[in-house]
């Protein structure tokens, strides 16, 4: 290509200038340009036309190469899930201390709903109540066991509230109408949640437990 646009325009040049400096220094260029092999022609006319006037490529096409990028930093690792609280478990109370004295006793603790057997100083059993709803608080105060029954069918018109309770187990009066029982019409013993009409339920196996271990005239103090 680069042949057919310079030699021919210079061929033309060099047949009608034959006699003058012009023509002869054309045909001599000609000359050096046939006796010059191509490989050399070749090498010359990148040195001039790419790398000193910058106006073809020295090789391929004219795309230009892209230019080095950095490396991508490494992923971070995902932060770890932050492991879920434990949900919140009533712990079980402390027991009460109670006056040195000799003997089986129960205390029952309103503030905790629970309910405590001593022997002397040693305790020897304990479970979660459900005393008294408000207005029809449980007693506190010093009592004692003064009636038991196996089984009792409980009835009766308290504050305008009627009840009728059939086959309450293991019944232990202290203090009137008020008795340490079993109950298996809820579930809620040492919950914080009273559901007596003033009674102190106990789960049927505490109570069947504490029935069989006091006796009659068992001294029993209620207190906050």
């Amino acid at each position: 290509m680069l042949a057919v646009v310079l030699g021919l325009p210079l061929g033309v040049v060099a047949a009608l200038q034959r006699k003058t400096a012009l023509g002869s220094a054309i045909m001599a260029i000609a000359f050096v340009g046939y006796a010059t092999p191509n490989f050399v022609l070749a090498i010359a006319m990148i040195l001039v036309f790419s790398f000193n006037l910058h106006w073809l490529p020295s090789s391929g096409d004219a795309t230009a190469l892209p230019l080095p990028t950095a490396a991508p930093a490494p992923a971070q690792p995902a932060p770890k899930p932050a492991a879920s609280a434990p949900a919140p478990v009533k712990a079980k109370p402390k027991p009460v201390v109670a006056a040195s004295r000799g003997g089986k006793y129960i205390i029952v603790d309103l503030s905790d709903q629970w309910l405590y057997a001593y022997e002397g100083d040693t305790l020897v059993y304990d479970a979660g109540v459900s005393t008294g709803k408000d207005g029809f608080n449980t007693p506190p105060g010093t009592f004692a066991v003064y009636a038991k029954l196996r089984s009792q069918t409980m009835e009766g018109n308290l504050g305008g509230e009627y009840y009728n309770v059939p086959n309450v187990p293991h019944v232990m009066y202290i203090n009137g109408g008020v008795a340490i029982h079993g109950t298996y019409w809820h579930n809620q013993f040492g919950s914080g949640v009273r559901r007596s009409h003033g009674c102190i339920n106990l789960p049927l196996g505490a109570a069947a437990w504490v029935y069989e271990w006091a006796p009659m005239g068992t001294p029993v103090t209620v207190r906050w």
